[in-house]
C-alpha cells in the first residue's frame, strides 16, 4: 500500500484522515489559492498592443489578447475552485466535529 504524502502514513484512503488532517489540506489548498492569485494579481491588464499600423499586427494582437483573457479566467477559476475545495472541506470537518460532540454528550446525560 503507498504512502499517504499527505498524512505520511500508510493508509488505504482519505476517509482515514483525522478532522486536524483535513483542515492541514484545506490550509495547504488555501494557500496554494492565495499563491496563485497573488501571481494573477501582478499580470499586466493592458495587453498586447499592436505592432504597427498594418492589419496583420491588429489581427495578431486581437487574438493573442484574447487568448490570454481565455487563460486568465481559466487561471481565476482555478484559484476560485481551490479556495471553494478548501472552504469545503473546513465547513464539512468543523460539522462532523459538532455532530461528534452533539453524540458524545447525548450519552454523557
Amino acid at each position: 500500500m503507498p504512502s499517504n504524502p499527505i498524512v505520511g502514513s500508510r493508509t488505504p484512503s482519505f476517509a482515514q484522515m483525522s478532522a486536524e488532517e483535513i483542515l492541514r489540506v484545506a490550509g495547504i489548498l488555501r494557500s496554494e489559492a492565495n499563491r496563485l492569485g497573488d501571481a494573477l494579481y501582478l499580470v499586466p491588464g493592458d495587453g498586447f498592443r499592436r505592432c504597427g499600423d498594418d492589419p496583420v499586427s491588429k489581427a495578431a494582437a486581437d487574438a493573442l489578447n484574447e487568448k490570454s483573457r481565455s487563460l486568465l479566467r481559466s487561471y481565476e477559476n482555478h484559484v476560485s475552485e481551490l479556495r471553494w475545495q478548501a472552504d469545503t472541506l473546513s465547513s464539512a470537518t468543523n460539522a462532523y466535529r459538532a455532530n461528534e460532540a452533539n453524540a458524545r454528550d447525548g450519552f454523557l446525560y
